[in-house]
């Protein structure tokens, strides 16, 4: 797809190097500097393509722009590559059109190894008026500058979120009554901290509180992962679905930070013992648990290949225990991450003991989902 390759191009490192030529009585600096603002892509609209300028007339977007924070200009009289530095800001008093602008230096699926602001508009209500605003990229070199002003229009949402229910993230079941996707499944939305993403973000997990639950899919939409971090508070709207009786939010349409207030929950881990694993139910699953002593079972096992999706069991007191590795968890044809989970439970032998404090997955039943390495703890024999 075009949107994937120009910005894969400047995931590459390849940007566009412009060439400038000074003449006489021309400032050799000025020249860099409006050639470096020239750069096609300065800024990348989230649908891929260059962000304009046309005399009289403004861009309309609905989504992030991707800003760079530097230029290459190639000197063709001193053969020299100049990198210059681009710093943006908004047009004065349009300021609350927007998000605070982001340093990146990757967007998983569309940049990698490049400088660049992620520019995330704050649109306006549906059926409310466009807002009118602009972003100014200015060029500094030897203590001189030049900028550009790219007027932009930032269209109102398509959706009146006023009518996509809000619920908590233990949910169930959708309301029956509410609105659906052009599949029949219930559009929600949904607020937590995203807390731990497959390395390929086929899967996510935000949590609120000792509640979560899984985003899926994450991958097909670069553009909206792109607008937040692990760490963020975000809202998402989505699909309800249900998978094995895992719940999901599939088919993401929306996901942006949310307003951090007294619904806000510090994500807290579940302690979870032998006697309480029988009890666990649907609605709980992708919330984050603490299982203490588990032990390594050889013979429930069997032979272990990390060449796809596995299952190994673990032992708490007699109670065995479904632990899933996923394959998504490690990059394609690669298992770094999973062999270390997988070394670190096997390790539970001879009265050593894992402690783990992680998602619990679901696949007609509860099991462990580890996905950070960290989220397992070896605790040697006494």
């Amino acid at each position: 797809m075009y949107q994937k390759i120009k910005l894969a191009t400047l995931g590459l490192g390849l940007l566009l190097s412009v060439f400038a030529m000074g003449s006489c009585g021309t400032d050799p600096d000025m020249v860099l500097m409006e050639q470096a603002l020239a750069t096609p892509t300065l800024a990348i609209k989230s649908n891929g393509q260059s962000l304009e300028f046309y005399e009289g007339e403004t861009e309309e977007i609905d989504g992030a722009l991707f800003l760079l924070r530097e230029a290459k200009v190639y000197d063709e009289e001193t053969e020299i590559e100049h990198t210059i530095p681009i710093s943006w800001t908004v047009k004065e008093g349009t300021e609350a059109h927007w998000s605070p602008f982001r340093e990146k230096t990757s967007i998983p699926g569309l940049v990698d190894n490049t400088n660049v602001y992620l520019a995330n508009p704050i649109r306006p209500d549906f059926g409310s008026p466009n807002a009118e605003t602009s972003v100014i990229a200015t060029a500094t070199l030897n203590e001189k500058s030049v900028s550009k002003e790219f007027p932009i229009t930032i269209l109102p949402e398509t959706t009146d979120l006023s009518l996509i229910p809000l619920l908590p993230l233990d949910t169930v079941t959708p309301p029956a009554d509410g609105p659906k996707d052009a599949y029949g499944a219930y559009l929600v939305r949904m607020r937590g901290y995203l807390t731990r993403n497959m390395v390929d973000w086929n899967s996510a997990f935000i949590h609120n509180g000792t509640a979560g639950i899984n985003l899926y899919h994450l991958d097909w939409s670069p553009d909206l992962l792109a607008l937040v971090t692990i760490g963020d508070y975000v809202e998402v709207m989505a699909s309800f679905a249900l998978y094995a009786g895992s719940r999901q939010l599939s088919y993401i349409t929306r996901i942006s930070p949310a307003p951090i207030d007294e619904t806000a929950l510090d994500p807290v881990a579940t302690v979870v013992t032998e006697t309480d694993w029988a009890t666990l139910v649907s609605g709980q699953d992708g919330g984050l648990i603490r299982v203490e002593g588990l032990t390594y079972d050889a013979t429930a096992t069997g032979e272990v290949s990390l060449g796809t999706h596995a299952t190994i069991y673990m032992k708490l007191g007699a109670t065995t225990i479904p632990v899933y590795l996923n394959y998504h968890n490690d990059e394609p044809g690669k298992a770094d991450r999973r062999q270390y989970i997988l070394d670190t439970f096997q390790a539970a032998v001879d009265g050593a003991t894992v402690t783990f404090e992680g998602v619990l997955g679901w696949y007609n039943g509860a099991q462990l989902l580890p996905i950070l390495p960290e989220e397992l703890t070896l605790v040697p024999a006494p």
